[in-house]
Formats: C-alpha cells, structure tokens, sequence
C-alpha cells in the first residue's frame, strides 16, 4: 500500500487481481529468481504484477473488471528455473512472452487452461521434455515459437485442434519421429520451422491443405521419400 496526503491509503494497481492471479505471478517470480535479485524486469513487482510497466515496454497487463491477468512480457530478463503449473490460474492469458532467458525443466501439461492465449514465445532457453498433447486446448493460438530449447519426443497429434496458428517454430531442439498428418488442419499456417531436429519419414501428402505456407523449413533432419 501507497500513503498519500494526510493519512489517505492507496492501493497498487494489482489490488482488484483474483487471488489466484496473484498466487501464479508470485510463484513464477519465487520459482526464476526474483526473490533471488535475478529479475531485470519488474524486479520491484512481487505484490503488484499490474504495476509493471516500464517506460515504453508494457511487461503485465490485466484487466480490472475481471481481476485477471492477460498480459505477460518477460523476455531477456534473466529468468532461471522452471515454469510453474500453478500459471494455470491465468485462464485469460492472451500473450506470454519469456524467450531468452534461462528457463528450465519441461512445458507443463496444466497450462491446458490457457484456452485463450495466441501467442506462445518460449523461445531461447534450456526448456526440455515433450510437447504436453494437453495444450490441443490451446485452439486460439497464432504463433507457438520454441525454438533453441532441448525439447524433445514426437509432435503430438492432438495439436491438430490448433488451427488458427500461423506460425510454428520448432527448429533447433530434439524433436523425433514422423511429421504428423493430422496437422493438416492447420490450413492457416504460413510459416513452418522444423530445422535441426531428428524427424524421419517422409512428407506427408495430406499437407497439401497448407495453402498459405510461405516457408516451411526442415534442413538438418533425417527425412526421406520425394516431394509429395
């Protein structure tokens, strides 16, 4: 709490966040390092996420009529260890951005709760495990990019309930297997990275309903066959 004048209270702009919109961000900055003085960005916003605004770049945004959290942006700044389950509480999450920093430990399967978010930027970290099929709620996301991680395992079927996405940028990981078919409902895809990994098998024709892709990238694999 802020005083002001002669006795007046003020509260901090996280005061109308649901408790569990609180208990997420805390976790998430007990769990990297903010306790630890790791944090660059919103270092001073343990109890007030939605205060966190730095100059130009809006690193929390939520929204007061509902008390959720909707916003995240925490890319480059020096986050280390795992993600938490607990993230699961932002059930309104549009946007999470915590690329390059130094996260580890796998994707959690719980964050299934995120049916809202679009946007997914994992990217540049040290993130290992699967890709949890749980996330096929995911049906609003636009661009799930992770690349430069160690995730490995096969891509999951059940992510064909992705089909608003249209960017997928899994390159520079150990991902394995065959490239499933059932993605071919991913009909908006424009842009596809699935360089350096270890695929096999060969392209599937069902693919052919990709009619918007652009790139498509898949150098430095082991996949075999002609071109459909």
């Amino acid at each position: 709490l802020l005083l002001a004048g002669a006795g007046r209270v003020l509260g901090n702009a996280s005061d109308g966040l649901k408790p569990g919109q609180l208990f997420a961000w805390q976790a998430l900055f007990n769990a990297t390092g903010g306790r630890d003085g790791r944090w660059t960005c919103c270092a001073n916003s343990y109890d007030d996420p939605c205060g966190c605004d730095e100059a130009e770049w809006k690193r929390v945004v939520c929204n007061q009529t509902t008390g959720m959290i909707t916003f995240v942006a925490l890319s480059g700044c020096h986050l280390a260890g795992p993600l938490p389950a607990i993230l699961s509480e932002w059930t309104e999450l549009t946007v999470l951005d915590l690329d390059t920093n130094e996260l580890t430990g796998i994707l959690p399967k719980e964050w299934q709760t995120m049916t809202q978010v679009t946007q997914m930027y994992l990217y540049n970290n040290k993130l290992s495990g699967t890709l949890p099929k749980e996330w096929q709620t995911m049906t609003q996301v636009t661009q799930m990019v992770l690349y430069n991680n160690t995730l490995s395992g096969t891509l999951p079927t059940e992510w064909q309930t992705m089909t608003r996405v249209t960017q997928i940028d899994l390159s520079n990981n150990d991902f394995s297997g065959t490239l499933p078919k059932e993605w071919q409902t991913m009909t908006r895809v424009t842009d596809m990275a699935l360089y350096k990994n270890s695929f096999s098998g060969t392209l599937p024709t069902e693919w052919q309903s990709m009619t918007r892709m652009s790139v498509l990238q898949l150098d430095t694999n082991e996949l075999t066959g002609t071109l459909p």
